[in-house]
């Protein structure tokens, strides 16, 4: 399979919160990156589905970009070779087979760094694993929804999950989610292909984390609270401060949540939420 490599050229950052943003909405598109002080780029197997909005976007901000065509078999060769180690300090890190242990964590993550979103780079996911710090997971049953290379759900068990259900959509995230499951040499996770529908009728979870876009999460916010029971947590990001905290806030008090807690880098988000009713 070919994909469409988008690179969009802009330095300035209110553009580049603006692009993550529309981007992070099209189901289309599978990967982000931000490129400092240069642009983003964002990689899709369907162009022609995401064109039209991204041609209306470019000529309303006045912001060009170009496209490239990147052949499925050099993607993990390019992401090897810009790879570098992922540190929260004193908590964990993230890094690849052919780097040393980090000294000074308590929890290492050794993941494959393929195209899969989620090396840990995105701030995002950072939010997440910094978040997921002070919450407790011993015992507990977690769902990571949109896993990715899968270092959330590898985390939740490194901090005591005994069983957690974590899904991609994309094919590639899947097989990478399961070699990275592998790697760490986790008992409790259980990796599959699908959407939310893999969720049988009536599971529930003590703690759901979800790192998705906008689109997903508004989407999904009612499936995701009947997954959980009273006071069960739900942990999301993937979510621009300003364009959409107050539409996720809004959607979850609707859905019977209350929110106990927001975090923020570099103009994203992550909020923690309480089951109420």
């Amino acid at each position: 399979m070919t994909y469409t490599k988008i690179n969009i050229q802009t330095r300035e950052v209110a553009d580049r919160e603006l692009w993550l943003g529309i981007l992070s909405q099209q189901e289309a598109i599978i990967g982000l990156e931000e490129v400092t002080d240069e642009g983003i780029i964002a990689y899709t197997g369907d162009w022609a589905s995401v064109q039209e909005e991204i041609e209306h976007w470019s000529q309303q901000t006045n912001v060009p970009f170009t496209l490239s065509e990147e052949a499925e078999q050099n993607w993990n060769a390019t992401w090897e070779s810009n790879f570098e180690p992922v540190v929260i300090e004193g908590f964990c890190s993230v890094r690849a087979h052919f780097h040393e242990p980090i000294p000074g964590v308590q929890y290492d993550i050794r993941i494959t760094p393929k195209m899969s979103f989620g090396t840990g780079h995105h701030a995002t996911t950072r939010l997440m694993m910094s978040q997921m710090k002070d919450l407790d997971f011993k015992n507990k049953s977690v769902f990571d929804y949109g896993s990715g290379t899968g270092i959330l759900a590898i985390l939740a068990e490194m901090l005591g999950a005994t069983q957690v259900d974590a899904i991609d959509i994309d094919e590639w995230s899947y097989e990478n989610g399961l070699e990275n499951v592998n790697t760490n040499q986790c008992k409790h996770i259980v990796v599959a292909q699908g959407d939310i529908s893999w969720v049988q009728a009536g599971r529930q979870y003590d703690i759901i984390l979800a790192n998705i876009n906008r689109h997903i999460l508004l989407e999904s916010m009612a499936q995701l609270n009947s997954f959980l029971p009273q006071d069960g947590q739900l942990l999301l990001s993937g979510i621009l401060k300003l364009q959409d905290t107050h539409i996720i806030v809004e959607k979850a008090k609707a859905c019977g949540f209350e929110m106990l807690k927001q975090t923020e880098d570099n103009g994203w988000t992550a909020i923690l939420f309480r089951k109420i009713n």
